[in-house]
């Protein structure tokens, strides 16, 4: 991701931007007040300590600083996460992921979680993000593989589980078939609710 981020970066000719490898939950190499916007787009709620994290961002961030991050909402309306736990419940019953992706999903817990490190003003809102993708085994490999999903699979089959990614390819395709995802030749998952957040220093 970094190094695509360079590359498109220099593609357009930007040449005062630095991208860099950086634990979200100790940015010590950064010091108070060094930047004017920080943002995340639905990374928070994969991190084991969210409320370090977010700390880390409120420090960093200069005095009129600005924050702006996102995360998926309830499972019971993000498409998505309900397919990702399906097929893992399909492939891998028992499992569980090394995170769970809707943890900060209701405004009530996230907006305790916001208040509590301390942003003196801010506010949540939900939006829709209805997600389109090819309907091909290809497709289904490649939004399979992300964070939360590869990390359970890559250790079942390093556990022996050889054929783990094929049983969930094709628990995926299933899945869109059943639900009525499958339209033509493009899966379309029309409800993927996120939380997106703007916080003031």
């Amino acid at each position: 991701m970094v190094k695509q981020a360079a590359k498109q970066a220099a593609e357009a000719g930007i040449k005062n931007a630095s991208f860099e490898v950086a634990d979200a939950e100790d940015l010590s190499a950064y010091a108070d007040d060094t930047f004017d916007v920080l943002t995340c787009n639905c990374g928070i709620m994969f991190m084991p300590h969210y409320s370090k994290a977010l700390l880390e961002f409120r420090r960093i961030l200069k005095p009129s600083g600005v924050a702006m991050f996102s995360v998926w909402g309830p499972r019971d309306k993000t498409d998505l996460i309900a397919m990702m736990n399906e097929v893992r419940e399909a492939v891998a019953p028992g499992t569980t992921f090394f995170a769970d992706p809707a943890v900060l999903g209701k405004q009530g817990e996230l907006h305790a979680v916001v208040e509590k490190v301390g942003f003196s003003s801010f506010n949540i809102r939900d939006v829709n993000v209805p997600m389109k993708f090819p309907g091909t085994i290809e497709s289904a490999r490649s939004v399979l593989d992300n964070a939360v999903v590869s990390e359970l699979f890559n250790r079942l089959q390093a556990e022996g589980d050889t054929h783990i990614y094929k049983r969930a390819e094709d628990a995926w395709m299933a899945a869109a078939v059943k639900h009525g995802y499958m339209k033509a030749d493009e899966m379309v998952f029309p409800q993927n609710i996120a939380l997106m957040v703007t916080a003031k220093k």
